[in-house]
């Protein structure tokens, strides 16, 4: 008799009467007398068994499962021989306490049956087999739904494996730097100076602090403001753009252009190594 709660055990046939192999792994192969005689030994035992009914699987419980039921139940019965499983329920049990608890205690109580009392009705078997398509069918919908939260992620490691891919392969990558730069200043001035405003309403102080905080370049934007009252948020931030890729420029002749190819090709992959972690 074999008692188990929810496992399966698969893989592995429960030979009726043992194993014959373990018999016979400490005889000496040249021995065919002593094997004929293990061998006997086992077929004894084997009818025995088979004569009993086979192996018995005993359930303690009902798995959220009926494919891991049905697991279970497999392990009788293999490859011909004879076998049969029961199941032993409590309605303690976590399927039945979600499910079915209340119905059956309910209609326990006005059959008038006592605690403890064992209840055999094809009502049960139904009722449990109804519990545990819901609980598939909520499995279900919590896979699909995380299935459809790793597509969105999964869509985000392409882009990004897709840049890192295009970066390795570019020598020079002068364009994205130029475009990163432009799409920064972009940003800035939309939180600094938002569009269709006044320039009374323009943060020029905080534009500047940015700039040289986050790019390393000091600006007198204020000055050119006072300078040229002609200047509006569109032409300002084109002549801030251009500043900087002047600056940039004189980094490049300074330290020279293939230096700084490399060393471009290095800041971009870290840096996107480390947003996408």
């Amino acid at each position: 008799v074999t008692i188990a709660t929810n496992m399966a055990g698969r893989g592995t046939d429960i030979v009726l009467g043992g194993s014959l192999e373990e018999d016979t792994a400490g005889l000496d192969s040249n021995d065919q007398a002593a094997h004929a005689g293990a061998k006997a030994q086992w077929e004894a035992r084997h009818q025995t068994v088979v004569a009993s009914g086979g192996l018995h699987v005993i359930g303690s419980e009902r798995h959220e499962s009926r494919r891991v039921d049905n697991q279970l139940r497999g392990r009788s019965g293999r490859q011909g021989d004879p076998g049969s499983s029961r199941f032993y329920l409590s309605l303690e049990d976590p399927l039945m306490r979600i499910f079915a608890s209340d119905r059956v205690s309910t209609l326990m109580q006005r059959l008038g049956m006592k605690e403890g009392e064992s209840i055999e009705h094809p009502w049960v078997t139904r009722a449990i087999e109804n519990a545990q398509r819901k609980v598939e069918a909520r499995n279900f919908d919590i896979r699909k739904q995380l299935l459809e939260y790793d597509n969105v992620a999964n869509d985000q490691r392409r882009v990004i494996y897709h840049m890192r891919d295009q970066l390795m392969k570019s020598e020079d990558i002068s364009e994205t730097i130029e475009s990163a730069r432009v799409d920064a200043v972009a940003e800035l001035f939309g939180q600094f100076i938002p569009p269709q405003t006044l320039e009374e309403q323009w943060d020029v102080s905080g534009l500047e602090e940015s700039i040289d905080r986050e790019m390393g370049v000091e600006l007198r934007i204020q000055e050119w403001l006072d300078a040229d009252n002609r200047l509006d948020e569109h032409t300002l931030q084109e002549r801030v753009a251009e500043e900087l890729s002047t600056v940039y420029a004189g980094k490049v002749e300074a330290i020279g252009t293939s230096v700084m190819r490399h060393f471009e090709k290095t800041v971009m992959l870290q840096v996107l190594d480390d947003s996408w972690k």
